[in-house]
């Protein structure tokens, strides 16, 4: 596969651990909206298993992105969940030929 073929994006964050609970219901209706919009998108929601200064890690995976549009809703629709944090780092992965 080449150019965004097969697009995987990976949106990982820190929080405190006392926000878990609502930064995760926050992602999982994120991830819910974007599933129903965009036929195919497969989400999931990891974290860290270990905190680090008192923080932990969320990552929230989408597979199957499609190539235009997708990235603007992403962060569009993450922006209306104040419970996520505004600083989210995007890595964008496409699969090995």
């Amino acid at each position: 596969m080449s150019g965004t073929a097969g697009l995987q994006l990976y949106v990982y964050y820190r929080l405190p651990h006392a926000a878990l609970a609502a930064a995760a219901a926050a992602a999982r209706g994120l991830q819910a909206e974007l599933a129903a919009a965009w036929p195919g998108l497969d989400c999931a929601l990891l974290r860290r298993p270990e905190a680090a200064d008192g923080q932990l890690t969320l990552m929230e995976v989408y597979r199957g992105v499609p190539a235009a549009g997708f990235e603007a809703a992403l962060q569009t629709a993450a922006a209306r969940r104040p419970a996520l944090p505004a600083q989210r780092h995007v890595e964008r992965f496409v699969p090995l030929d």
